[in-house]
Formats: structure tokens, sequence, C-alpha cells
């Protein structure tokens, strides 16, 4: 029989679910979505980021993410960008107000990284990174 409570898949969720929970507190006062958040933050690392490949780095189903884009450029946040040398190609990037959010949300997610860490060593986050890459791939290599 399946011991959930050793199971690493589970434990990863029930992680994953104690720091969203955390996190979304400080979301509320934003009026962002956990959705949304990932594609604030996603674009606030990499820029300008193709519409596909936003869908794969945040985890949402194409027709989600359309969602979430028209409620963030209702807002201001973010817009759409043709491509100038491919037709078919649309980008997103954060738009004036999503960087003025970015730079007020972002300390806080750094925050509760540190709360999740506490009592870590710098070595055991080091390793707990690698750790979790790690899984990522052996599961992405199936």
């Amino acid at each position: 029989m399946l011991d959930l409570e050793e199971f690493v898949p589970y434990l990863l969720h029930q992680a994953h679910l104690s720091v969203l929970r955390t996190f979304e507190h400080r979301l509320d006062a934003t009026g962002l979505t956990l959705a949304q958040w990932r594609v604030l933050a996603v674009l606030a690392h990499h820029t300008q980021v193709r519409f596909g490949e936003l869908a794969r780095l945040t985890g949402q189903e194409p027709s989600t993410l359309v969602r979430q884009l028209g409620i963030m450029e209702e807002r201001g946040l973010t817009r759409r960008v043709a491509s100038e040398t491919d037709r078919r190609a649309t980008y997103v990037e954060l738009d004036e107000a999503g960087w003025t959010l970015a730079r007020k949300i972002l300390p806080q997610a750094g925050e509760v990284e540190v709360q999740a860490l506490q009592g870590f060593t710098a070595d055991e986050v080091e390793f707990l990174r690698r750790l979790l890459r790690r899984i990522q791939a052996n599961a992405e290599a199936q």
C-alpha cells in the first residue's frame, strides 16, 4: 500500500500548497490571482515572451492564459506585441503598471521563500534546488 506520508510527489505537492497559501495572502492586496502572478513573474524575469512559451513557463493552458492576459491587459499590466519577423507570433510583455506591480510584489515572493526555507543552510538550499531540478528533468524525460 502506498504511504502518502513518504511519497515524494505527495510531499512536494503539500509543500507547494503550503507556500502558495502563504503567498496568496500577500496577493490579495494586489488583486492578482495566482495564475496572473505567474504571468507577472515570468515576464519580469524574461521581459518579453512568445505566447506559447509563456503558456509553458506558467503551466497554463493557452485558453486560460488568453483569459488571464485579457484581464491583465484591461488593468494595464501587460500588452501583446506582434512579431516583426513572424506574422504568426505574438509576444507578451509587461506594461508600465505591470513593472510597478512586479517591483512591489517580487520582494514579497522572496520573503515567502525565506520563510519557507527558514532553518536551512545555504548549502542545503542549493542542494534542494539541484534535487528539484533533477526531479523535474527526470519527470520531463518520461
